[in-house]
């Protein structure tokens, strides 16, 4: 088993990789490793070689020097979006596919990878959580009902320039929207790719165009067509609603108030004033956004976009419930019902019981010592 570990610190949207590294590193001193934390800005390699390397994403100084170094990149984003870690010969990373290991947050996501590219191997462990210890759910001093977190974005202005940027490809691309419907986000990848392929493009130029494009059609998917949509079905429940974009331009109902963004933390800590979490992540079709487990560990109810994975963990009838497109409009009625639950808090507790089981910070350290085991099996200092 690995004995030591340098941890990569990077900067994300909202802050959330610097609560994620802090966790990491002090899960991994709680299974024994010693943890270095490294910043990108100094790529050095340390005199004191390490078991292995890891960093969320593409979070890592890449250089020739450190080519050789073990590294875990843990994809929060679909593997599709860091596309030069898994073709280094087209876009010049400078890593070698036998000392990476890639991780996946949703299992589809990681079929998709493991059967589109060769190296280096990809395997499945869900999200992060951040938050270490669970809030009893007193829901009587908490200050909202309803809160949602995350980015808008203007559809017509995200169309414009997709259109614009696709020049010929644009009726493939458009072809991708078309098919894209509610509750279809997460077809996306694979319906790329099978258009790609029908184009007979050499495979290279194919998956260059995958790695470009692929990014910006969840954008414009999830940011601009069904997060504005989502908000809109709510006439009358009052939804906080925390993140950066246009609101002001997406005409949504009076109901629901637009705050700034927030960091990382300073999300945490709204959760804990509020009383049920309304996530979208519908691109996680099989995976669980960390918002999720945050929430149930912040004394929350959860309505989420629909997923296998947060189905098969927590039920259907407890502390987190499902929406999808054709339930949008009874939204209001959806929302009463969970804020107006007698059992609510033993919901919650039940599920927290669940997620101090099975969904750690602990519990994810434990499965990548596995697997960087498994992918190494000698030679871990």
């Amino acid at each position: 088993m690995p004995s030591s570990v340098h941890i990569w610190q990077g900067q994300s949207r909202y802050d959330v990789f610097s609560r994620w590294q802090d966790a990491l590193g002090q899960a991994f001193r709680r299974q024994g490793l010693d943890v270095t934390f490294r910043s990108v800005n100094d790529p050095a390699v340390p005199a004191k070689p390490c078991s292995f390397s890891i960093g969320f994403n593409l979070v890592r100084a890449w250089t020739p020097a450190g080519r050789a170094e073990r590294h875990v990149a843990w994809l929060v984003d679909h593997p599709c979006h860091h596309g030069a870690l898994f073709t280094p010969q087209s876009t010049g990373l400078p890593m070698d596919p036998a000392a990476c290991l890639a991780l996946c947050v949703d299992e589809e996501w990681t079929a998709f990878a493991q059967q589109l590219y060769r190296e280096p191997p990809v395997h499945f462990v869900p999200h992060p959580p951040s938050v270490e210890t669970v809030q009893d759910p007193d829901w009587s001093r908490r200050e909202w009902d309803v809160v949602m977190f995350g980015t808008g974005e203007d559809s017509e202005t995200l169309h414009a320039s997709l259109k614009q940027e696709s020049g010929p490809w644009w009726p493939l691309l458009e072809g991708v929207l078309k098919h894209m419907a509610p509750d279809l986000g997460a077809s996306a990848p694979g319906l790329l790719w099978h258009l790609l392929e029908q184009s007979e493009l050499p495979r290279d130029q194919a998956l260059i165009l995958m790695h470009g494009w692929l990014p910006k059609l969840t954008q414009y998917y999830l940011y601009a067509q069904e997060r504005p949509r989502l908000l809109a079905a709510f006439k009358h429940q009052t939804v906080h609603v925390f993140g950066n974009g246009p609101w002001a331009r997406l005409k949504l109902p009076s109901s629901v108030v637009v705050h700034g963004p927030l960091s990382s933390a300073d999300t945490v800590a709204a959760m804990r004033r509020s009383r049920v979490v309304l996530n979208h992540s519908p691109t996680l079709a099989h995976g669980a956004h960390e918002r999720i487990f945050d929430a149930l560990a912040c004394g929350c109810k959860v309505l989420t976009t629909p997923s296998t994975f947060v189905r098969n963990a927590f039920g259907s009838e407890g502390a987190v419930t499902f929406y999808s497109a054709k339930t949008m409009p009874a939204l209001d009625e959806h929302m009463a019902a969970l804020l107006s639950d007698p059992d609510a808090a033993d919901r919650i507790r039940q599920a927290q019981k669940t997620l101090q089981a099975d969904h750690t910070m602990d519990r994810r350290v434990e499965t990548i010592c596995n697997r960087v085991a498994q992918r190494w099996p000698e030679g871990l200092s």
